[in-house]
């Protein structure tokens, strides 16, 4: 290479590294720019959440000065994705029904095992009874800690006051275990990423900006809603069942109960049959010899029940013994769809024995509902009154007589009734009462002719005061066992009606109800005035 050319290399490379040293110092302009940029970004955030949760501060202040303030009122918008942004966690509401379990816990983690007492109480008494439920209830099964989490300005706690049970069972501190929102604002500081500022600043400016604050104060004034829960009860109650399910193959003389169904179809003049259904034969079988059975299914060949087929029952002779099978009813039902719906119908068939012991009857009607109704006497049908035991024991009429307005005769029967379902929810089974009325002619069984337009008209009648009511009466009835006058199915367990928990709550006398106009009718369907809140518990 020659001298030119060295000193044109020479020169390039000289000029190529002063090109590299501009770029990097403009890089590094750039890095310092971006820094300062993204640092005035995260002070920014942080005082727009500073100055959102001195609001939410004062605002809880300002209710609880005035006994207004429910945690229920900021936990679902505030509290809970605050919590599981802040600290990565994944916490939801207990709602009414779940507090029961866990009394001691307002927010809970089940997977990190991690819950929360919210409270706007600073005292160190309210502290120690959180702990002392925890432990009374064995939640630590269920979770490491249990944290505080206070809504105003927390005290100065003596950490004597720790060094004792109960805090020292569970390892309970003020440092750790006691939360304040400034404890929160100070955790907040310590984030880094910026995302999550932003997440964090997004969701209090939502909840707290002036409007907002605003309008939660003019509904409370108003009256349109109560931070204190409301007790919200729906048409449903809890059901327990047997643990076990009995299968096996059916196995029987059919030819002698064809021969004695026959025999009374000649009696009535019908047609004799060359066979009929197993489960119509079986059910003669258990007639013939005055067995109480009517709990199981026929699934293909398979009878399936609750009654232990090991043991004495009624059902055995017409079973082939050699093929019972037991199976936990969890295992059978959670197998497919199929199954499932299998065992709501044996559900179904256990209530219906159970209601048989109650003065009711199923009416099984094409292309409607299953119903369940009380029974009217066939000899002599009549109006009907049944004990019931709710907050005391009363008496309430379940078949009333309908009166044609002219001539003062009886056109009709209308017996209370409802139509059961069930349902698993959380891996609780619940039953399913929707209150109806099932109208029968004067001989207090067969549907009557007009049915549809007297069902129309009472239901006209009613508001949701009144189904409410219905719902509760059937709940109480079902679920009241030991008495003496009934019969209880073994296999069920019905439960009281429960409310729900649920806030803010509305109030009821600011809603107007709608005024429908009643159509004219030529029946007396009888008030039905005996239900009111004091009977109920």
């Amino acid at each position: 290479m020659n001298s030119k050319n060295r000193i044109y290399t020479y020169i390039s490379h000289k000029n190529l590294s002063a090109l590299s040293h501009c770029d990097l110092f403009l890089h590094r302009h750039s890095e310092v720019h971006q820094n300062i940029s993204d640092n005035l970004k995260t002070k920014r955030l942080i005082d727009n959440i500073g100055k959102h949760i001195a609001r939410f501060k004062a605002e809880v202040e300002t209710l609880n000065s005035i006994g207004l303030y429910d945690i229920n009122l900021h936990a679902e918008n505030v509290l809970i994705p605050l919590l599981n942004t802040i600290y990565d966690i994944n916490l939801v509401n207990l709602n009414a029904e779940e507090k029961k379990n866990f009394p001691a816990v307002d927010l809970a983690d089940f997977k990190n095992r991690i819950s929360y007492q919210v409270s706007s109480t600073v005292e160190l008494s309210k502290v120690e009874h959180t702990v002392n439920k925890f432990i009374e209830h064995k939640l630590e099964t269920y979770f490491d800690r249990v944290v505080v989490l206070l809504l105003q300005k927390k005290k100065a706690y003596s950490s004597k006051s720790f060094e004792k049970k109960p805090f020292t069972d569970i390892g309970f501190n003020p440092t750790d275990s006691i939360l304040d929102l400034d404890d929160l604002y100070k955790m907040i500081n310590t984030i880094i990423s910026t995302e999550k500022l932003e997440a964090i600043e997004r969701l209090l400016r939502s909840e707290f900006a002036d409007i907002q604050i605003e309008q939660r104060k003019k509904r409370i004034e108003n009256g349109y809603i109560l931070t204190e829960p409301e007790s919200i009860y729906y048409n449903m109650v809890r059901v327990e069942f047997s643990k076990e399910l009995y299968i096996a193959d059916v196995d029987f003389e059919e030819q002698e109960l064809t021969n004695r169904l026959n025999e009374k179809r000649e009696e009535k003049d019908l047609k004799l049959k060359k066979s009929f259904k197993k489960e119509v034969l079986i059910k003669e079988g258990l007639r013939v010899k005055s067995q109480l059975c009517n709990d199981w299914i026929l699934s293909g060949n398979q009878l399936i029940t609750f009654h232990n087929l090991h043991a004495e029952s009624p059902l055995v002779e017409f079973i082939d013994k050699g093929t019972i099978t037991t199976i936990e009813v969890e295992s059978y039902y959670s197998q497919n769809d199929d199954q499932l719906r299998t065992y709501k119908w044996l559900l179904r068939e256990v209530l219906t024995d159970h209601c048989y012991g109650r003065e009711m009857e199923a009416f099984r009607r094409k292309k409607k509902p299953y119903l369940l109704r009380f029974k009217n006497n066939r000899k002599a049908p009549r109006a009907l009154k049944t004990r019931w035991i709710g907050k005391k024991e009363s008496t309430k009429t379940v078949i009333f007589e309908v009166m044609n307005k002219e001539r003062s005769h009886i056109v009709c029967f209308r017996h209370l009734a409802f139509i059961p379902l069930f349902e698993l929810i959380n891996g609780e089974w619940y039953l399913i009462i929707n209150p109806t009325w099932s109208f029968t002619n004067p001989g207090g069984y067969l549907p009557s002719r007009y049915e549809s337009t007297y069902a129309k008209g009472i239901k006209e009648q009613e508001n949701n005061q009144t189904v409410y009511y219905l719902f509760r009466f059937l709940g109480y009835f079902l679920s009241k066992t030991g008495d003496l006058f009934f019969r209880d199915n073994q296999h069920i367990k019905i439960f009281p009606p429960e409310p729900f928990k649920f806030s803010p709550s509305l109030i009821e006398s600011k809603w107007k109800e709608l005024n429908r106009p009643l159509s004219s009718s030529d029946v007396d369907y009888c008030d039905d005035n005996e239900l009111n809140p004091t009977l109920f518990e």
